[in-house]
Order: C-alpha cells, then structure tokens, then sequence
C-alpha cells in the first residue's frame, strides 16, 4: 500500500469488524468499483485509511456545524478533488488497515492509472 492512492477493502475487513463504525462496502457503481474507497498515507509504521465520499454536501453542512460549535476549530473532515470531483475526506473516520484486508487500487482509464492526489509538504 502507497501513500496517495485510493483502496477499496475487501468485504472480509466489515465481515470481522462489523461494528467498526465505517461505510460499508456498497454493490458496483456502474459496473466500475465498490464504494466507499479509500484514501491510503503511512505514518509510524501504520497504513491509515481515510474514506472519502460524493456527498459533499451533506459533510459540507456538518463541517459548518462542527466549525461553528467549536469555534473554528474542527479537523475531522476536509474537502478536494479527485478525478477532477469534490469530495468529502472522513478523517473523523480514519482507520488504520493491513495488506491483507485491501481489495484493490482505485484506477481509471481501463484500470491502467492509480487514481491519486497531489501532496503537499
């Protein structure tokens, strides 16, 4: 696993830990990939997944509330484009996952390119 990509989990992960608080895996959209994916980085030795989701709006209106309650100072959620689409970045919902529970690599143009994003120092 790289830091940058996007993963999707296998059902086995949900399967045995099934009360884990994460989107569960959801059936093909549009015969091109299971949903949700995930955004990879590796930290202290851990491989962290941040799942992202298509429903900006519904986050963005809970970041607003979030900021607004806590005075500015809410992390748990950030927006960016992937595929040239907004989207919202669960951090709150960060988890930390092995090798062995990832399905596959997020990829586009006829699975040939890893879907990624541009890091920032």
């Amino acid at each position: 696993m790289e830091t940058g990509k996007f993963y999707f989990i296998k059902d086995s992960f949900y399967e045995k830990f099934n009360d884990c608080g994460l989107m569960g895996n959801k059936e093909f959209d549009n015969g091109a990939h299971g949903r949700p994916c995930f955004y990879c980085f590796k930290l202290d030795g851990y491989c962290w997944m941040i799942p992202i989701s298509s429903k900006v709006d519904k986050y963005e209106k809970l970041y607003n509330e979030k900021m607004s309650r806590y005075k500015g100072k809410f992390d748990g959620i950030r927006f960016g484009y992937v595929n040239g689409e907004k989207r919202a970045f669960l951090i709150q919902n960060l988890c930390p996952v092995t090798e062995e529970y990832i399905d596959k690599k997020y990829k586009i143009n006829n699975d040939t390119i890893d879907v990624t994003i541009k890091l920032y120092p």
